[in-house]
């Protein structure tokens, strides 16, 4: 640190029963790649107390995460804010948490915002994100909330435009930091591929598919991945493999009526990072004709894997996808198809890998950190 005193940051992270597991590995990535550089890092997020054993979605479980989220996590974060250094910066990790903004108008901090959509939602906007009243009201308070803040940074240039147009007269630091990878995906070698494969799928060695990385919800666009594929010849891809939850009811049935009983393959929401990076070295392609997204890390990890990529070209997509994919508006699926079918030909694959390489290495975690480092270090000094 160059013999200064090391910087003190607080991140507020999610709630301990809430299921966003990317939420969870960027205040992870932040704490590693922060407590690298000597800066010391402290992680803090309301628990489960009242909602314990409870579904924190639905019935009295959602009420009581409230409880858990906003009156009693509150008492102990104040605490926190209390006893910490005058220099800190308190980071929250999660636009959702940003509500918490109240108890740190006095001190230095910010919020990253990784995506409008529910916020979007809420004032009408047409996303896939179909709230409920309750959702409505909360996500106007995350943006009353987020309007509060001295520092506002978002994940992509995308979010940055959505937030500035919902909030014209914002008088805080807008900046935008582009996510890193929280894990080092890379080209694995064919043989180690397979091995990891046949060991934690049931996919045979040598076989072809096309992957999806991502949720079931309906903007994650799981119905077009299904149409586009069933297009596809066996010799083109064999199986259409979705990794990262279940297919819904009604996503089954469209692949029954498309005729892909046996063609498609569901992987549980808890595959290792070893096992995604195998799944997307060995796929034919990464198939991801989202609707919206707030980053689109499968689009990065799959291009440091040397995967293909064939992708939407809607909210931060094609910032994060840069030159290294084949880009088509969500709705072409001829487009889509031909893509796939293309990259058959390894001189128009091996173009394609080098050029998704090369655009991964704009996104590294270090970078991503160094962004993060310089937003604190304006703050303490705008706090001097």
């Amino acid at each position: 640190m160059n013999g200064r005193k090391p910087m003190n940051v607080v991140l507020i992270g999610n709630y301990h029963s809430a299921e966003l597991q990317s939420m969870q590995r960027f205040a992870a990535a932040l704490r590693y790649g922060l407590e690298k550089r000597g800066v010391n890092v402290r992680v803090v997020a309301a628990r489960s107390l009242l909602a314990a054993g409870r579904n924190p979605h639905r019935g009295l479980g959602k009420w009581l995460s409230y409880i858990d989220m906003f009156i009693l996590f509150p008492i102990e974060l104040r605490a926190i804010i209390r006893k910490s250094p005058p220099d800190t910066v308190f980071h929250i990790c999660d636009h959702g948490n940003s509500v918490y903004v109240r108890l740190l108008k006095d001190r230095a901090h910010l919020s990253t915002l990784h995506d409008m959509l529910n916020i979007r939602a809420a004032f009408g906007e047409s996303t896939d994100c179909v709230p409920t009243l309750t959702g409505r009201l909360l996500h106007r308070w995350i943006l009353h909330s987020l309007n509060k803040c001295k520092s506002v940074i978002c994940d992509s240039t995308s979010t940055a435009q959505d937030f500035r147009r919902f909030s014209p007269k914002y008088s805080g630091k807008l900046g935008v930091v582009l996510l890193g990878q929280n894990f080092g995906y890379k080209r694995l070698p064919e043989q180690e591929t397979w091995k990891r494969l046949s060991a934690d799928t049931p996919l045979k060695a040598g076989e072809r598919y096309v992957l999806n990385v991502g949720s079931s919800v309906q903007r994650k666009n799981r119905e077009g991945c299904l149409r586009i594929f069933s297009r596809m010849a066996p010799e083109v891809a064999g199986r259409l493999v979705f990794a990262g939850g279940s297919l819904t009811r009604e996503q089954r049935d469209l692949a029954a009526s498309l005729g892909l009983n046996g063609r498609v393959l569901e992987l549980q929401e808890n595959i290792t990072n070893e096992t995604l990076e195998a799944l997307y070295n060995g796929a034919h392609a990464l198939l991801f004709p989202t609707k919206a997204e707030g980053f689109g890390w499968p689009v990065l990890e799959a291009q440091a894997c040397g995967c293909p990529v064939v992708c939407s070209d809607r909210t931060s997509v094609p910032e994060v996808a840069g030159d290294g994919a084949l880009i088509h508006d969500v709705d072409d699926e001829d487009a889509f198809c031909e893509s796939l079918r293309r990259l058959t030909d390894e001189s128009v694959r091996e173009e394609l890998i080098g050029r998704g390489i090369s655009n991964s290495k704009r996104m590294t975690t270090d970078r991503m950190i160094d962004g993060y480092h310089a937003v604190y270090e304006e703050l303490l000094k705008a706090r001097a």
